[in-house]
């Protein structure tokens, strides 16, 4: 498989990883981060899926998950940092 197509399909792969991350952030706040990571990569496997059907394109995630699995982190550390992500407070 050519790295260059996964180049290729670099900004449909974010869109994916960046929608992903703050969609579990939004709706699974509770979860500890390792869950909330598994999540992302569970919603972004099935977003790969659908794209692969609707653009046509048959190129496998399954080589890129440890790209995409830094991509998270590195996303996640970058809103942590800029205060995106607040962390949740538990009400006494």
């Amino acid at each position: 498989m050519s790295f260059l197509k996964y180049i290729t399909l670099f900004p449909l792969l974010y869109a994916l990883i960046k929608g992903g991350v703050e969609l579990v952030e939004v709706t699974q706040a509770g979860l500890p981060g390792e869950e909330k990571k598994a999540a992302v990569l569970n919603s972004i496997k099935d977003g790969w899926a659908t794209a692969q059907s609707v653009f046509g394109f048959a190129i496998p995630v399954e080589p890129i998950l440890p790209v995409i699995g830094f991509l998270i982190d590195l996303t996640v550390s970058i809103y942590n940092a800029i205060g995106y992500f607040k962390k949740a407070t538990v009400p006494a």
